[in-house]
């Protein structure tokens, strides 16, 4: 697929990207990519589509679309995972507490800088300093997260977390599933940043780091850490629209054309923040049906009038277009065959320059 790329930011550049098509098909289409660009997570998101046709029969083509959702450079572009994925801004950031008087509150855990910190005195529970923060995306997105990160604070290790869980929930937090689970752990230094792997991530809405236990709750006053990471990508939905009416919101649908005809079709790609689209052309030929071919033959002229004759399917009716720049086209005949052929006259005749002429189905 080979095409013109327009971000947000007024800037162009060329996309070279060869999408294959899946095993079924026998014939693989080369075709334009019309993509919208905008940005989700600080980085571009965009959308590749492809399509592959299976042998078609008298009355049906099939076709098999594919569709992938992409974030970064186009230059080097990746499907949209290992990003932070709170780094958008823009959901919700609560906690059970916050240290408010001296600016220690909850969405320092995700500002990306270790100048800052969260600290909650968590006084319910003093025994264990027990506390939690969480991270909701904004309009219902869900997001996969494969690992996450937790940054020490600046001072006090007898405050820093121990025992924990990660949670998700899809619900608003009226019930949560346990992604992770952790405890004795330890940081050594200050700012130090510790990653750990989900083994079985799935997508979520909400995701809570359950603080169970401070490193030394004896002596701790309070629960800290300086940030949070939740690593992953988003949870896409793709909707076809496929130029006939008929619509899918599947990733990698097949589709049945019921009648000859050139069909724009157009993906759009969601994650629950951005979207972009990507409109592609495809030709569906039903068998039998006979591509239009000229007859060089019956080119001539008769009465100053230009006329040529069209092989082509018996009882189908083909668009001759007229063009004097082969950049703007104009219908100038539809008309049905009869024996296979079709008889096209130009009826203009004064005042005409160099005309080029192309014959299709509708």
């Amino acid at each position: 697929v080979t095409g013109s790329v327009t971000n947000v930011m007024n800037s162009s550049i060329e996309l070279g990207m060869a999408v294959n098509a899946l095993a079924p098909s026998v014939l693989n289409l080369s075709l334009f990519d019309n993509v919208s660009l905008v940005f989700s997570n600080g980085q571009p998101l965009y959308v590749t589509a492809s399509a592959a046709a299976f042998t078609p029969t008298a009355t049906q083509a099939p076709f098999l679309f594919t569709a992938q959702a992409y974030a970064g450079l186009i230059a080097q572009a990746t499907t949209i995972s290992n990003v932070d994925t709170t780094d958008d801004h823009t959901g919700t950031i609560t906690a059970q507490g916050q240290n408010t008087s001296t600016g220690e509150v909850a969405v320092n855990a995700f500002d990306n800088s270790t100048a800052t910190k969260w600290l909650d005195f968590a006084t319910n529970n003093p025994a264990t300093r027990a506390s939690w923060i969480q991270y909701q995306y904004t309009n219902g997105a869900q997001r996969v997260v494969t690992e996450y990160t937790v940054t020490s604070a600046n001072d006090s290790p007898e405050r820093d977390p121990s025992n924990w869980r990660l949670l998700g929930s899809n619900d608003g937090g009226n019930t949560w599933t346990t992604l992770d689970t952790r405890n004795g752990e330890n940081f050594p230094q200050r700012f130090e940043k510790l990653t750990y792997e989900i083994a079985n991530p799935g997508g979520f809405n909400i995701y809570r780091f359950q603080i169970d236990s401070v490193a030394n709750p004896a002596l701790a006053n309070s629960v800290q850490l300086s940030e949070l990471e939740f690593i992953g990508g988003a949870v896409n939905t793709y909707t076809w629209s496929f130029g006939d009416g008929g619509t899918s919101t599947q990733q990698n649908p097949v589709h049945n054309y019921l009648a000859n005809g050139t069909y724009n079709v157009t993906v759009v790609a969601y994650d629950g923040v951005s979207t972009a689209t990507n409109t592609i052309t495809v030709p569906a030929v039903l068998s039998g049906t006979v591509v239009p071919q000229w007859l060089p033959s019956t080119v001539g002229m008769a009465n100053h009038k230009f006329h040529i004759n069209i092989a082509g399917t018996d009882g189908l009716s083909y668009v001759i277009d007229a063009t004097t720049n082969m950049k703007t086209w104009t219908p100038v005949f539809t008309n049905m065959t009869s024996g296979g052929l079709l008889m096209f006259t130009d009826t203009v005749t004064t005042n005409l320059p160099f005309r080029f002429y192309r014959a299709h189905t509708p």
